[in-house]
């Protein structure tokens, strides 16, 4: 008999389905996908798959473990069946599609595996299985008697092990694989009838696959998406080897399959670990998946219940759902209504037998037009279009992106999503500004105001502690964290919730937390000479009770058909109908700059890397003042509705933006925060709601701000909306400034720069300013912009003005820089900030050769030389008088002689009474938002060139911390640098509170607050805020002349001006800035100097 040698090449197949584009659909498809082939390469189809979880690889299924050949005659009488493990098999890749294998994803190659097999001649049909395995196996050998047989032969979902659906089936021809059909389940008949022939064919997998990505570009601003899983349901028990699977019956399904899951760890029940999704969130427009070979995957049987749009009544069977034609109660998630009951006709598209993906979600809305919140969930029955197509075919990827849209909770797809009513709808919760003295609108939707009268609002929770939502209490679980310099007063926050814990406060010493129902009125509650203590605690409760910060209420009886506006002295509010209900527009307030100055309560956030929490509680009243109940989205009553508010972090990054005169550079902003405490980079900041940036003030018409090719470059006093750029929710808050030209020498402009963002209730102000030069009129006086260098001093002692009238000075040439430190009345002896950097913070200095600057004849010529401490002599409190004050001229030989003088007292008063910010400023040479501590905090001009610590030329691409005092009405500006180290003030003796004799006195230390280690005792309770003042940054400067005790509202006598970073504060500081003795070294700080003019 002659043995023809056949040489046989097979190739699996895998075709992909791709449903990507948006539009307005829920979930959409792109252009007719046909029946694409999406090829393996042969990586990918040998990786070994080992199931965690209900984490599913989306290569589970493409592994090859054997492959059987069965044989039969043109006749259809069984021949042969034969067996190839995969060592007994060639595999490789290869790039060939076959000829009906339209719209396959490139670049893409195709496993093949070679083998050889013996036949007599003749004529035969030869078909192929792939991963046949056990009982399976004795089931094929079985069913070989015919053709028939063998297609029938129905496979077994095995829902244990998924990558164990790998079955595979296809048939062998003559000829090579891209001129071979592969979408069919019948063999040809082919002769043999030479010795060497090529036999190729397709094999197809029984099962399929599908991914599922979510695009949020289309929601409303304020709406949030948390995704927690993604299920498919109703998947085919059994799949035939060779014929097209339709399940006729229940029974034939499995109700769920496989789960894909969006949560972390422990987080199931917790939406704020699951997928959290916004219009503008970064990355996308797609999350979830990249739809790759790769990719988590879903997968099933083929289930093929057929296409309708060619039948007459097709409409019934149309997937896509008009949102205005659907009842509001038409899918509900308890699945006790019509829509949403497995019973109902159209549970799933009158395709009972269908299988489906099933997206389980949560939905917030913060926007003020609707504010609700709920479980939601998304259908999508599968099949090859979004309209009247139900073929899950086999061997298909099908890529499926949700795109949500509008309000996300209509019902415009498969949509499960309850409202209940009556019920009162509030964001689950909200944001007011880091700064004091600012406002926002919380929206409150009653949905049904029969029988109710009032709404009233009440604050449960209002903290000055930080917020830790990872512990059980809501703050920091200890008063350290490791690794970094944070540190607050645990010990005090416990105390003070336990003392003052009558109802009268809610039990949680709610009057100094950050929060007000009314309006604030005042920056400062009390005065600067109340000390803290007990007190200072009554006489801030007392304030809180009395003027009605805690709580308000807002009449809803006379709405009517036309909205409503109430006000009186504590602030406004609106009342919006909304169908049968209302909305109110709710204010509230963050409180004072100063709750009692000593204290350092503030309605400003100090902590860079936490928020602060409040609580309000909300509650409807009849008009007898009875509570009126609601009921939830479960049926269940409540009396009211807890929201938490928080106090958003504090962003320092940028503040403000400097140029000289001649320097239109445009600047990148990037609001940015420092995320954890102790880390040193800066984390890009993004909007829980939308965002837009204006111009709030622009006194020499010099302002543009862009973004994405808009740009504006006029004021928005008028809300108009082409005055503003804008940002989606979930983006990033970058934008770009730039000054329009330059402006004259010895002049200057300035603007302020306003963001608002979390759907504009909280607010960031971004000071610019070009040209250094020109004064700045602030606190009815014309202050300079330059700190002091160097002096022409040439006694190491200090000097009285009986010697001298008028001093030579040369001012810093950038007003970034903090310049020299002065003790007081010394004016040979500028010690550089170099020393700042060559020792640090903290370090003992008294043996240590300090750098000094000084300048010195007809020319003014700059020397430096070295001096311990102890050589520089200086005036304390025993010359207190104007004798011994500053000279009364300084002219500043850098600007053109002008006379100026150290400011007064009175003239740092009057600045306090302006406004203050705090963060990092740049200047020349800064082009972008610095992303590294390092960077944004690092300028230093050391040799008062200009040009920076960095010796970049015509500036630093450094900033610095600084405090900007400002007019918000006409943008003028200043700063007060804190210096590169952050430790604005030499201290002439410092107070250990740890008990180390290294730390005692260390006269001439470089430390802003004079004490070394946390503020300890009971004492210190009432003043917690300041608990880690030794390592808060700031500064301090000197005034003209010393204010004895009595002369001024301070406690303490004062000789200096204090500049806190952390706590905002600003104002004078106390005696301790100098001491006793008539005329020593250690009687003094030292200090920088600020100028005014005369």
């Amino acid at each position: 008999m002659q043995i023809n040698h056949l040489k046989a090449l097979f190739t699996s197949l895998a075709a992909a389905i791709a449903i990507t584009s948006c539009s307005d659909d829920k979930f959409s498809l792109g252009p007719d996908p046909g029946e694409g082939q999406a090829t393996l390469s042969a990586q990918i189809l040998f990786r070994n798959y080992t199931p965690a979880l209900s984490r599913t690889s989306g290569s589970a299924l493409n592994g090859i473990d054997n492959l059987f050949v069965i044989i039969f005659n043109e006749s259809g009488d069984f021949v042969d069946i034969k067996k190839f493990d995969r060592n007994n098999l060639n595999i490789s890749s290869s790039s060939q599609t076959p000829p009906d294998g339209t719209g396959v994803e490139q670049p893409v190659t195709t496993d093949k595996a070679s083998f050889n097999i013996d036949l007599p001649y003749g004529k035969y049909r030869i078909y192929g299985a792939c991963n046949i395995r056990g009982e399976y196996e004795t089931r094929l050998r079985a069913n070989c008697d015919n053709e028939t047989a063998l297609k029938a032969m129905a496979m077994e979902w095995n829902k244990t092990t998924i990558a164990d659906n790998d079955q595979m089936f296809g048939v062998f021809d003559l000829g090579t694989a891209d001129k071979l059909p592969v979408n069919t389940f019948d063999a040809q008949t082919i002769a043999i009838n030479r010795q060497e022939l090529n036999l190729s064919g397709w094999m197809r997998r029984l099962g399929s696959k599908v991914t599922v990505g979510y695009d949020p570009t289309g929601l409303y601003e304020g709406v949030t998406i948390y995704i927690k899983q993604v299920t498919i349901h109703d998947i085919a028990k059994e799949c035939p080897l060779g014929e097209s699977n339709k399940p006729t019956k229940e029974v034939e399904l499995i109700k769920t399959g496989g789960t894909v899951t969006y949560y972390t760890e422990g987080s199931d029940n917790d939406r704020n670990g699951w997928l959290r999704l916004q219009k503008g969130t970064p990355g996308g427009p797609v999350f979830g998946t990249d739809h790759s070979a790769t990719a988590e995957a879903l997968f099933f049987y083929e289930n093929n219940q057929g296409d309708f749009k060619d039948e007459p009544d097709r409409e019934k069977y149309n997937k896509t759902m008009n949102p205005g034609e659907m009842a509001d109660n038409e899918f509900l998630p308890d699945h006790t209504h019509p829509g949403g009951n497995p019973g109902y006709v159209d549970w799933k598209d009158k395709v009972p037998y269908g299988t489906y993906v099933e997206v389980e979600a949560y939905y917030v809305s913060a926007n003020p037009e609707r504010p609700s919140s709920g479980p939601i969930r998304y259908r999508f029955m599968l099949g090859k279009n979004t309209t009247y197509d139900y073929n899950a075919q086999r061997n298909h990827h099908f890529k499926l992106t949700l795109c949500f849209r509008g309000w996300a909770n209509e019902p415009d797809w498969h949509i499960d999503y309850d409202e209940p009513t009556p019920g009162i709808f509030t964001p689950e919760e909200y944001f007011i500004s880091y700064l004091y003295d600012q406002t926002m609108s919380m929206p409150v939707r009653l949905t049904n105001t029969s029988g109710v009268a009032k709404l009233r609002a009440e604050i449960i929770e209002n903290n000055w502690a930080p917020y830790d939502p990872n512990t059980a209490d809501g703050v920091p679980a200890t008063s350290e964290i490791a690794g970094s310099d944070f540190a607050w007063n645990r010990s005090a926050y416990t105390f003070l919730k336990a003392k003052y814990n009558s109802s009268k406060y809610n039990g949680n010493a709610n009057f100094l937390g950050f929060l007000s129902m009314r309006k604030t009125t005042t920056n400062m509650i009390g005065s600067e000479s109340t000390f803290y203590g007990e007190d200072a605690m009554t006489e801030l409760a007392n304030y809180y009770v009395d003027n009605k910060r805690g709580w308000a209420e807002y009449d809803l009886t006379s709405i009517g058909d036309n909205n409503i506006e109430g006000n009186d002295t504590y602030g406004s509010y609106k009342v919006r109908k909304d169908g049968e209900g209302v909305i109110v527009d709710v204010p509230m307030w963050t409180r004072a700059k100063h709750m009692i100055p000593m204290t350092s309560f503030s309605g400003n956030n100090p902590y860079n890397a936490y928020r602060r929490k409040a609580v309000v509680r909300f509650t409807a009243l009849d008009a007898q003042g009875n509570q009126v109940k609601f009921k939830d989205e479960n049926g269940g009553e409540f009396d009211y509705k807890d929201v938490p508010v928080f106090q958003v972090r504090r962003i320092e990054n940028p503040k403000a933006i400097w140029r000289s005169s001649d320097n239109d550079e445009g600047f990148d902003i990037d609001l940015s925060i420092l995320a954890e405490p102790g880390t040193k980079t800066f984390t890009s900041l993004t909007s829980s709601g939308a965002w837009r940036a204006s111009i709030m003030v622009d006194n020499g018409n010099f302002i543009t701000i862009s973004k994405d090719g808009k740009t504006v470059s006029q004021v928005n006093n008028d809300n108009t909306d082409d005055k503003y750029i804008t940002g989606s929710t979930g983006s990033y808050m970058r934008f770009s400034y730039k000054p329009s030209g330059k402006t004259t020498a010895g002049s200057s402009r300035s603007g302020i720069i306003k963001v608002e963002y979390q759907d504009y209730s909280c607010v960031h102000y971004i000071f610019v300013r070009q040209g250094y030069d020109g004064r700045t009129r602030l606190g009815g006086k014309d202050w300079s912009n330059y700190n002091i260098y160097a002096m022409k001093g040439t006694d190491n002692q200090p000097q009285n003005r009986n010697g001298i009238t008028s001093m030579d000075v040369l001012t810093t040439e950038s007003p970034l820089a903090v310049g020299s430190f002065f003790k007081r009345c010394n004016y040979r002896y500028g010690i550089l900030e170099s020393n700042n950097i060559d020792y640090g913070a903290y370090v003992n200095i008294t043996n240590v050769n300090l750098n000094t600057a000084k300048i010195s004849g007809d020319n003014n010529t700059l020397t430096k030389e070295t001096a311990r401490w102890n050589q520089i002599g200086a005036y304390g409190w025993s010359n207190s008088d104007a004798t011994y004050s500053w000279v009364g001229t300084m002219r500043a030989v850098n600007q053109s002689n002008s006379n100026m003088k150290v400011p007064s007292y009175d003239d740092y008063e009057k600045l306090a009474d302006c406004r203050q910010g705090f963060g990092v400023v740049y200047g020349d040479g800064a082009k972008n938002t610095a992303k590294t501590t390092q960077l944004a905090y690092g300028f230093c001009d050391t040799d008062n060139n200009n040009n920076g610590y960095n010796n970049s030329t015509g500036g630093s691409e450094s900033g610095i911390r600084a405090c900007i005092v400002y007019d918000e009405s006409n943008g003028n500006q200043i700063i007060f640098p804190i210096g590169i180290v952050g430790q604005g003030r030499r201290a002439r003796t410092v107070w250990d509170f740890t008990r180390s004799a290294t730390m005692t006195g260390c006269p001439g230390m470089l430390s802003y607050s004079g004490v070394y280690g946390v503020l300890p005792n009971e004492n210190n309770y009432y003043r917690p805020i300041p608990y880690n003042l030794y390592r808060d940054p700031g500064v301090v400067y000197w005034f003209e002349i010393p204010e004895p005790k009595g002369h001024k509202p301070t406690q303490n006598n004062s000789a200096s001006w204090d500049i806190n970073y952390f706590s905002f504060a600003f104002g004078p500081y106390d005696s301790a800035s100098l001491g006793g003795d008539n005329s020593n070294s250690n009687v003094s700080d030292a200090l920088p100097i600020r100028l005014i003019y005369k």
